[in-house]
């Protein structure tokens, strides 16, 4: 159990480390101004529009083998949140990063853009906030695709309280890059190239 909670702690500050890297898109960034925020995106295929939203510590580039594959067939757009990624590094009018402001934004960029109707596909926070976004505007999402959507999880006191032993900022700032590729190594058989560039 330790190590499981060890290892969720290694994740977190891994995404949360990420925040501060400089991210990676392979495919040309767009622009669009909502109010006073800029906000990036991809945007790459025609069809049905797939809007997918990056979790915590991610960006638009987390989704690139995805738009890859499905931009054959589909519209792809993937944003930066706010505060991630390319787009803006703060809401100077709400000084706030709330999940329901996080989907407010997704209809608005729905609006601005033209979109009738989407696809929202969100991992862990973009999961949370694709349903969100789907209960505020549900003629606007067809569908969701959630990958390990965050909001559901459920702990033990057990659990709870050997998460927040270990779960502190001093805890993560002690893990260097070869304590956190270690944890990595004894809890995954494989770790593909596109997944090694993220831890």
């Amino acid at each position: 159990m330790k190590k499981y909670i060890l290892l969720i702690a290694l994740i977190a500050f891994t995404q949360l480390y990420a925040q501060n890297c400089a991210p990676f898109y392979a495919a040309k960034l767009k622009h669009v101004q909502i109010d006073s925020l800029q906000l990036t995106y991809i945007d790459q295929g025609k069809g049905e529009t797939i809007v997918f939203i990056h979790g915590l510590g991610g960006n638009a580039g987390h989704w690139t083998n995805n738009i890859d594959a499905l931009s054959k067939k589909y519209r792809c757009i993937a944003i930066d949140l706010p505060a991630y990624g390319a787009s803006s590094k703060h809401w100077p009018e709400k000084n706030t990063s709330r999940l329901d402001d996080y989907a407010d934004l997704i209809i608005r960029l729905a609006k601005q853009l033209k979109l009738k109707q989407i696809v929202l596909a969100g991992h862990s926070m973009g999961g949370q906030i694709a349903m969100i976004t789907a209960l505020k505007a549900p003629t606007l999402v067809s569908k969701l695709i959630l990958a390990a959507p965050a909001g559901f999880e459920t702990f033990t006191e057990t659990e709870k309280n050997l998460l927040l032993a270990y779960a502190t900022p001093q805890f993560y700032f002690n893990q260097n890059d070869d304590a956190i590729k270690a944890a990595f190594a004894k809890n995954f058989i494989q770790v593909p190239a596109a997944a090694q560039a993220l831890i």
